[in-house]
């Protein structure tokens, strides 16, 4: 499998590869989508093109979107289908458990040492990072983000857009709304509501009026 990463700005982009690598496929590089001062050419020469990519210039068969906020990798997402593309498996670590009764929609990223129960399900753009967990029937809407370390108990629900700090931990049948963000570290022991934002043990809404993590909603 020949892998491209959409959007290589963020960091953990450097991440991505490191996955491919222990998946034993090949990683192609990655597209910079951000215009830079001499008029869009990328500020990396190691960084391809949209113009590489509209073009079909590059050989790959799955697309992963770069790391970031929920919104920003939707974002990623509308402009490759203007480009219409819609190339994605699921990029899983190989270190990574997941129950045989686990459904996973497609575009789904997970790093090194994820666990996904029994009768989970991860829809379109999930991304957990390392060591993160999800619980049996728990469900995980459209680009649902966890941290490193998260831990998501059984039966538990998160809206589209969601992001979830590292070393959170969301316990068994709490809702989670719609883009809202859970602060590292926060226990959360009630439903959330949407584009709310809840930090501490246990968790406490500390906003309700945002926009989704970091400002760009889903």
């Amino acid at each position: 499998m020949k892998w491209l990463v959409y959007g290589a700005r963020p960091l953990y982009t450097a991440e991505i590869a490191e996955i491919v690598a222990r998946c034993g496929d090949t990683f192609v590089g990655a597209v910079d989508n951000m215009e830079t001062e001499d008029q869009g050419a990328s500020a990396e020469s190691s960084w391809l093109s949209i113009s590489d990519l509209a073009n079909e210039r590059i050989n790959f068969d799955s697309v992963v979107l770069s790391a970031g906020p929920p919104g920003i990798r939707k974002i990623l997402r509308d402009e490759l289908r203007e480009l219409n593309i819609d190339r994605y498996e699921n990029l899983i670590d190989p270190t990574a458990t997941v129950a045989s009764s686990a459904r996973i929609s497609s575009g789904v990223s997970m790093n090194a040492h994820v666990v996904v129960g029994a009768e989970a399900a991860l829809e379109e753009f999930v991304q957990i990072n390392r060591s993160s967990s999800v619980g049996h029937h728990s469900r995980l809407s459209t680009f649902v983000t966890l941290g490193p370390g998260v831990t998501v108990a059984s039966s538990v629900s998160l809206g589209a857009g969601v992001f979830v700090g590292a070393g959170a931990t969301i316990l068994p049948h709490v809702t989670i709304g719609a883009n809202a963000t859970v602060g590292a570290g926060a226990v959360v022991i009630e439903d959330v509501p949407a584009f709310a934002v809840v930090v501490g043990h246990p968790a406490r809404i500390a906003r309700t009026d945002t926009h989704g993590y970091l400002g760009y909603t889903v």
